[in-house]
């Protein structure tokens, strides 16, 4: 079966990582490429200019959309879906990037399972020059992923991991741009047109900086957002799985309990060696002292 990629790349201000963006976008098998689309909302740094200057070099390829004032995230997204035309569109944010082999590795997988609407993969996730995997996430323990899986246990956590079937995102835009969850949403109501993929390999990048909207936060505030983004898009769930909120509530809660005893332990450790130093400082300051107390004996 042949089919194609719409490499959808939405920016704001990432004069910092767009190049590294594009190139990891250009790195890639381009004979399954239909179209890199840049979806730019309306940056005020170089992120448009640099971005341009791609384009020139590859005319036939990138396609650069500039909105002309600031759209918010969830619209931004919304525009670059509509001028997608490939089969299926793999997301990367500005600031991400994407490794080696993912496009080829994503369509062998997707050639095996034709009828699923979205696949996910890990990433990794890059902060201070360090990379490290991310270990600590719901991933899914199978290759498919149900729409009960995604509620109960499973984040795909980054949409640069997400690939889409373009037919299931223009069938469920309506509800989309509604959303404030953007992926998080995103990935319960689209797995309504049949399971999803789960591809157990690293093939992309988070970048961790200091305007990361989620990983910029601790992780007990990290799980809190998600429960958060849950409940306040749950108007836009099938009524048969709204039992399943709460599931997904008590295992969050679970796992943000389990964080913060490890915390509290941290702190008790981290005070009893506090009273262990300042003791033992005021110890051999007294000891200090008494060594210079004559002696009258």
């Amino acid at each position: 079966m042949s089919f194609s990629f719409s490499f959808l790349l939405v920016s704001y201000n990432h004069e910092k990582y767009i190049a590294r963006a594009i190139e990891s976008c250009l790195n890639q098998d381009l004979t399954l490429c239909r179209e890199i689309i840049i979806c730019d909302d309306c940056s005020s740094d170089k992120t448009l200019e640099i971005a341009q200057k791609y384009q020139k070099q590859h005319p036939q390829l990138i396609k650069i959309i500039s909105n002309p004032q600031n759209l918010g995230v969830i619209r931004n997204y919304e525009n670059g879906f509509k001028n997608c035309s490939g089969d299926y569109v793999a997301i990367l944010e500005g600031d991400d990037y994407w490794l080696p082999f993912k496009i080829a590795t994503c369509h062998d997988m997707l050639q095996k399972y034709p009828d699923a609407p979205m696949l996910y993969h890990k990433y990794k996730i890059l902060k201070n020059e360090k990379l490290k995997e991310r270990k600590d996430y719901f991933y899914s323990e199978t290759t498919t992923v149900s729409l009960k899986d995604m509620f109960e246990h499973t984040e795909c956590g980054n949409f640069s991991a997400c690939i889409y079937k373009r037919k299931s995102l223009l069938k469920y835009l309506d509800t989309f741009k509604q959303v404030k969850g953007g992926d998080a949403v995103l990935n319960v109501i689209i797995l309504e047109d049949g399971d999803g993929l789960f591809l157990n390999e690293y093939l992309s990048v988070y970048t961790n900086h200091d305007n990361s909207i989620y990983y910029s936060h601790p992780f007990i505030n990290q799980m809190t957002m998600v429960v958060s983004t849950i409940y306040q898009d749950s108007v836009f769930y099938k009524k048969e799985y709204k039992h399943l909120l709460d599931e997904k509530f008590q295992n969050i809660l679970s796992v943000i309990r389990n964080e913060e005893k490890r915390l509290i332990k941290k702190i008790d450790k981290l005070r009893i060696q506090r009273t262990i130093f300042i003791s033992t400082t005021i110890i051999f300051a007294i000891l200090f002292l008494l060594s210079f107390i004559p002696r009258f004996f």
